[in-house]
């Protein structure tokens, strides 16, 4: 699937394209993308933000706001689009467009992958980025399981050069995919954090440009 933005994207458009490619990356998904056809917005709930998404058998351009000539309009919390309280999405003439609707939502919801999976794929992304921490450590609460990223690891280790992300498996999922933001998850507790305040800098930008990375 051919994703083409807007010159001058928003963020949220382009955050839009990341989840779009992700999800075609799946040979069935895509395949199925293709034969969409049609306008679809999907808009905040809470403030202004859109992203009008023109499929067009194969192609689908991305552009900010709220068409004139949508066809479907799905109105959402954007803060938290998937997670477990997440609300029910607000849709305006999905039955009359229906599998435009169903296509379309299906694509932003990329396959669900467990939550180490990406974040061996953000590591990957951002690792070796200036200001990142030797050591980023991931525990997920519901089960304990941790899983150590980088090369600061061992007795030896300096513990400043290591940071902890801690959260429940869908809360990992979330971050660590690009479907939300660290440092705002961060702040409203739904995932911790033990390490430096430089480093929960460096790691919010990165992951800011992970949730971007398909827009280019």
């Amino acid at each position: 699937m051919d994703v083409v933005l807007e010159p001058d994207a928003t963020p949220l458009v382009r955050i839009i394209a990341t989840t779009l490619r992700d999800s075609a990356a799946d040979p069935d998904v895509a395949r199925k993308a293709e034969r969409l056809r049609g306008v679809f917005v999907l808009r905040s709930e809470k403030d202004p933000q859109a992203v009008t998404m023109r499929f067009d058998r194969g192609r689908v351009a991305l552009s900010r706001g709220v068409a004139p000539d949508a066809q479907v309009v799905v109105t959402v919390d954007l803060d938290n689009m998937s997670g477990p309280d997440a609300a029910k999405p607000k849709a305006r003439g999905a039955l009359r467009h229906l599998r435009l609707a169903l296509g379309v939502s299906k694509l932003l919801e990329p396959k669900a992958r467990p939550w180490s999976e990406h974040a061996h794929a953000f590591w990957a992304f951002a690792g070796a980025r200036r200001g990142m921490p030797e050591r980023l450590r991931v525990v997920c609460l519901d089960d304990g399981a941790a899983l150590d990223l980088g090369t600061g690891s061992g007795p030896d280790a300096n513990p400043s050069s290591c940071y902890e992300v801690h959260g429940s498996a869908p809360a990992l999922v979330s971050i660590f995919s690009g479907n939300s933001v660290f440092g705002q998850d961060l702040l409203e507790g739904k995932v911790y954090a033990i390490g430096s305040l430089q480093h929960a800098s460096v790691l919010t930008g990165s992951f800011l440009e992970w949730m971007m990375r398909g827009s280019a």
